[in-house]
């Protein structure tokens, strides 16, 4: 049990990203940990894999498609996270920032790019960059196969870097550079 009350910011965050809502995210954990700890589900986990967290992330994921099928005429359900207004989303405990990584410091023109992936894309990308996950622990948590993460992940961190070195600002501002691309020689015009 203290395993997985230790992983509550991290099913936050995603229950969070999921469903760009605090109060709804809050609910998703809810049923998450009520699920997880049942006497039954605790004797079926196996600490394989991404371990507790990786598990918890599964459920939380299963629960939301579970919500989101029962809810597909509820728009509110996919609120942007910016219209939601919820003062409590950005209080909540993150477990990134246990690790020094911080996503609410994070420049927006990076929220921005990653806010206008695919859904498939932003949620590989979150949950290998922020939660640390491995290849198999993602395709596990999104019940995927590891070729369509290391695909979605390509596409995502391609699209995230074509964003942000398109943008001037960014690339100055990032300290962001083209891989490969040297800067311009100086012509010396005096001859």
């Amino acid at each position: 049990m203290e395993l997985a009350t230790g992983e509550l910011g991290a099913v936050y965050r995603f229950a969070l990203h999921l469903t760009r809502d605090g109060h709804h995210a809050e609910d998703l954990v809810q049923d998450v940990y009520t699920q997880a700890l049942r006497p039954e589900r605790i004797q079926a986990f196996e600490p394989r894999g991404g371990g507790i967290r990786a598990w918890l992330l599964r459920i939380t994921y299963r629960a939301f498609l579970s919500l989101a099928n029962r809810a597909r005429d509820d728009r509110q359900l996919f609120i942007p996270l910016a219209e939601a207004g919820d003062a409590q989303a950005g209080e909540a405990p993150h477990a990134s920032a246990a690790r020094g990584f911080d996503w609410e410091g994070v420049d927006e023109r990076i929220k921005e790019a990653v806010a206008g992936l695919d859904v498939g894309s932003r949620d590989v990308l979150m949950l290998w960059a922020l939660d640390e996950l491995q290849y198999q622990e993602i395709a596990d948590v999104l019940e995927i196969p590891i070729g369509t993460v290391m695909s979605r992940l390509h596409r995502a961190r391609t699209k995230v870097s074509r964003l942000l070195l398109a943008d001037p600002g960014a690339t100055e501002d990032l300290g962001l550079s083209p891989t490969g691309a040297r800067a311009p020689e100086k012509q010396d015009r005096t001859s």
